[in-house]
């Protein structure tokens, strides 16, 4: 007979009240990589720490054969809600949006991934399209396109692995869960954002003292 103990170190940052959570932090004691995922909204808070949603189970369930260890869990609201909010409940918080960047610039050169798993059910909210906007932005200010990725699972069809959330990946994979990589450009796409390439452009020579006066 043999048994096997392992421990999972949790972190929860927000709010005293419980009104906000920055990020679910869980930890494995094996060795891995380490995984930002950025989703919709928390449920846990500070006030119920010891629990887990279902999409964190479904994390958590699929994050050995993932090759995580640490799962650093971000939402683009920071809202605690018992139920589904309405779109209306939805605002953009700047403490939540300066964390998010917080942590992508922490993790720039750990090799981490950035995984997007915000699902498609605010994909034509405006409020929710701002922000992830402004996340897209910070990931090319930071240099971390490479490191983009969503997460997918054996038998899923193309149209449906997007930006797939855990909750719905978890409810329609019964296989392996894989992150692939992600263009930033199909990123900008899903969003209805415009990706512009700045172009460099060579700043005319100043003329000289000498030659301006020859000239007047």
């Amino acid at each position: 007979m043999e048994e096997c103990v392992y421990n999972i170190e949790s972190t929860i940052i927000g709010e005293a009240d419980g009104s906000k959570t920055y990020e679910v932090r869980k930890k494995y004691d094996f060795e891995g990589r380490t995984a930002v995922i950025i989703s919709l909204y928390p449920t846990v808070s500070l006030l119920n720490p010891y629990t887990m949603d279902k999409s964190t189970l479904f994390l958590l369930n699929h994050a050995r054969e993932l090759g995580y260890s640490c799962i650093r869990v971000l939402n683009i609201f920071p809202n605690v809600f018992k139920s589904k909010p309405m779109t209306k409940q939805l605002r953009q918080c700047d403490e939540n949006i300066a964390y998010i960047k917080s942590v992508l610039n922490d993790e720039k050169d750990s090799g981490a991934d950035i995984i997007i798993a915000w699902g498609t059910s605010l994909r034509t909210n405006e409020t929710s399209n701002d922000i992830k906007g402004e996340i897209v932005d910070m990931i090319i200010e930071l240099g971390l396109e490479k490191s983009l990725k969503r997460l997918t699972g054996s038998g899923l069809e193309d149209e449906h692995t997007c930006t797939p959330h855990m909750l719905w990946l978890g409810l329609h994979c019964n296989g392996m869960w894989y992150a692939e990589k992600f263009a930033v450009a199909e990123l900008c796409e899903s969003i209805g954002k415009v990706l512009i390439e700045q172009e460099k452009v060579k700043k005319p020579k100043a003329r000289s003292k000498t030659k301006a006066k020859e000239l007047n």
